[in-house]
């Protein structure tokens, strides 16, 4: 009768514990739509509007691998600290991935407000293509003015741990302690 997003955590021994579950759709649907080739914005308008789901959830069809990064203005390096200023240059790759963005060259990314540059989401086959992928739109993505999240992501990408989904919730910190 609805759409959702369920959210769940790894922990290092490899057991997953549901961490959220919301009746309304997170930033990170596009990966659940890439996948599903289901609009989930428009089956909530749908059935906001009264109407129902197209298909049973033993219907839905997954369809390869994808992976968002969520683009910042953070200074990694500093405790991922916002960096507030111009874009004097904003230029991501979007030919083999989707780009969803507010900015573009010469707008203010004001400390007002989250410091969400925009969202890359690349679908492929499979988990190597798609890194793959998310690392070739960092190598020809050029954005000046603000330090961004990109060049930690690409490191993250192109770790072995990551490459081979074996990252939990302690990962991130242990591979920051080791690429300082």
């Amino acid at each position: 009768s609805g759409a959702g997003t369920i959210e769940s955590l790894l922990d290092e021994p490899g057991d997953f514990h549901l961490f959220e579950m919301t009746t309304r759709l997170q930033v990170e649907h596009h990966v659940s739509e890439s996948i599903t080739g289901i609009d989930l914005m428009k089956q909530q308008i749908i059935i906001a509007a009264g109407g129902s789901l197209p298909c049973k959830q033993s219907e839905v069809q997954l369809n390869g691998h994808a992976i968002e990064l969520r683009v910042n203005a953070e200074d990694t390096s500093d405790d991922f600290r916002p960096t507030p200023g111009k874009l004097q240059r904003f230029m991501i790759d979007r030919d083999s991935i989707r780009f969803d963005t507010h900015l573009q060259s010469g707008d203010s990314v004001l400390p007002f407000y989250d410091s969400l540059l925009g969202k890359v989401i690349a679908h492929s086959e499979t988990r190597s293509q798609c890194i793959d992928k998310l690392v070739a739109t960092i190598d020809d993505s050029d954005i000046e003015g603000v330090p961004t999240t990109l060049s930690l992501q690409r490191a993250i990408l192109l770790s072995d741990d990551f490459k081979q989904a074996k990252c939990d919730t302690l990962w991130l910190e242990s591979f920051l302690g080791d690429n300082k």
